[in-house]
């Protein structure tokens, strides 16, 4: 009887988990082209917020280790992981849903995951990107702007491809223009501009070197005149 008992209460809280992520027709979810929305999130390490992720692709991956999917994606997200982890033009948020930090580090110790992430046991930022199913990936351009969606998935390759192919895709078309700054024959900065001439975009690329590396002129100095 408490065999049975154990099975029924089981089966029906399989049930209410089935049903709560079950997509309606009237659902919310962020798709590619929408901007990311402006949100904050915290954890021992400190606080990330839209703003954090200017100049920089953002992949954030919502994913539960209650989660069977999630558990499956569990490998290529920490491979992901470890491939961007270093790369300062990428910054990766591994979003836990409705899960306490405890609950998530015990997981990942359990599996020997050694990666930083963020729990959001209220849903106040998932609720941001969509209402209902995990895993969930959104990979933005430097822009700010969604450029991939991943539902109820996690792979990896279609990530790892998007990431430089946005770069090859935006500059072989006629209507873009790609600036690069160099010192000794070390790239220091680029930037891409939906303008085809020079003339209307080195400023602006300047003046984009001055809000990555601000105004302190002792190590660099901008060119009074260039020619473009």
């Amino acid at each position: 009887m408490k065999y049975l008992l154990f099975c029924t209460i089981s089966l029906l809280s399989l049930a209410a988990c089935i049903r709560e992520d079950v997509p309606s027709a009237d659902g919310f979810a962020l798709a590619e082209g929408d901007p990311l929305p402006e949100f904050s999130i915290s954890n021992p390490y400190g606080t990330v917020s839209k703003k954090d992720l200017e100049n920089k692709f953002a992949l954030i991956i919502f994913f539960s280790t209650t989660c069977s999917d999630c558990r499956k994606a569990f490998p290529d997200i920490y491979a992901l992981y470890n491939v961007y982890k270093n790369d300062p033009s990428v910054r990766v948020l591994l979003i836990a849903r409705s899960e306490t930090e405890e609950q998530v580090a015990a997981y990942f110790r359990e599996q020997q995951y050694d990666m930083e992430f963020f729990a959001d046991p209220d849903r106040k930022t998932y609720s941001l990107f969509a209402d209902n199913i995990i895993p969930r990936v959104f990979l933005a351009g430097k822009d700010g702007t969604l450029i991939l969606t991943q539902t109820e998935k996690v792979d990896a390759e279609e990530i790892k491809a998007a990431i430089p192919n946005l770069l090859t895709g935006l500059t072989s078309k006629s209507d873009t223009n790609l600036q690069i700054s160099t010192e000794n024959q070390n790239s220091t900065d680029f930037a891409l501009f939906p303008n085809p001439t020079d003339t209307l975009t080195l400023i602006p690329f300047f003046n984009s070197f001055l809000a990555r590396y601000g105004q302190n002129q002792i190590f660099w100095k901008i060119p009074q005149k260039s020619v473009a």
